[in-house]
């Protein structure tokens, strides 16, 4: 066997490794473990937005929550407070679990004043 091919056999090995453990850990959406877990608005006033929830507070939550900032979107230019308390952290966990949040209102005191309804779903 030359060494190529010997490489690539133990390269896919090495891969197979890595795809049994993340099975035998139950991680079936390593994806979403790494990057976190983005939850999109509601349209409201023709927009959305997106807020994400970073991998460190899925995996160990804060246990007071905590408040995230959406992604900036309408006219005018704005964005929302988002927050997700301890338990709905908690969920996010779960492989297939969604969290549904209203955020903070935008544009308080005008004609535009308005929330969304934030979906995570992991």
């Amino acid at each position: 066997m030359s060494q190529r091919v010997a490489r690539r056999a133990a390269g896919c090995v090495a891969l197979s490794m890595v795809i049994v453990a993340l099975w035998a850990t139950g991680c079936d959406n390593p994806v979403a473990a790494f990057v976190g877990v983005t939850g999109t608005s509601s349209e409201q006033n023709g927009h959305r937005h997106q807020a994400t929830v970073p991998p460190g507070d899925i995996d160990d939550p804060p246990s007071d929550g905590r408040t995230y900032s959406s992604t900036t979107a309408g006219t005018p230019a704005h964005s929302h407070a988002v927050r997700l308390n301890a338990p709905q952290l908690a969920d996010l966990k779960q492989s297939g679990a969604g969290v549904e949040v209203t955020s903070a209102a935008a544009l308080a005191g005008t004609a535009q004043e308005h929330t969304h309804t934030f979906l995570f779903e992991r």
